[in-house]
């Protein structure tokens, strides 16, 4: 079932989150930030938004794109997604098990699915994603293109599929 946060982060875990998608086995890309405006500018920050107002205000010092677009899943999901199965890895083998039995589930139906997917398949570990059945079906063969099984069902009983999924032995 859902984990609750006990306690908010910390520096420390921040810096700890870091250092553990630094040192990623799944290659995760220290992307650019480009500036779009500059410090005082006048006149619109960026030909990308000149019909956004908000983003054009004078008020703003300097505005950076992350272009985490960049990343080898295209989306920023993959830095969570390598500290997430770091932390399965350390739990399943503090625990005496061997890392190649660890099976894991989860429950997606975009951008953190597939950089779950592209994840396991870079780990070679055994994986499932519950998908909500009004997802579009290229999603779930975009998922199944890695060697993830995907389960499709009611959004309503996600939730249940996954704790059948756990009492069976799956990590989520």
């Amino acid at each position: 079932m859902y984990k609750t946060c006990e306690k908010l982060l910390e520096k420390a875990d921040v810096e700890a989150a870091y250092k553990i998608v630094q040192n990623s086995e799944l290659n995760v890309r220290r992307t650019p930030c480009i500036l779009v405006r500059q410090e005082n500018a006048s006149g619109k920050a960026c030909q990308l938004f000149t019909e956004l107002d908000i983003f054009n205000q004078q008020k703003w010092a300097k505005v950076y794109l992350k272009c985490e677009n960049l990343q080898n899943t295209g989306s920023f999901k993959i830095r969570g997604v390598s500290t997430q199965f770091a932390a399965a890895k350390d739990h399943f083998a503090t625990a005496g098990q061997d890392t190649a039995d660890l099976q894991l589930v989860t429950m997606s139906a975009g951008n953190y699915g597939r950089s779950y997917a592209y994840a396991a398949k870079s780990l070679g570990l055994t994986a499932t994603v519950l998908m909500p059945d009004t997802a579009p079906d290229n999603r779930a063969r975009m998922l199944q293109s890695f060697g993830l099984q995907v389960e499709r069902m009611p959004s309503a009983l996600l939730m249940e599929g996954i704790k059948k999924l756990e009492e069976a032995g799956k990590v989520f």
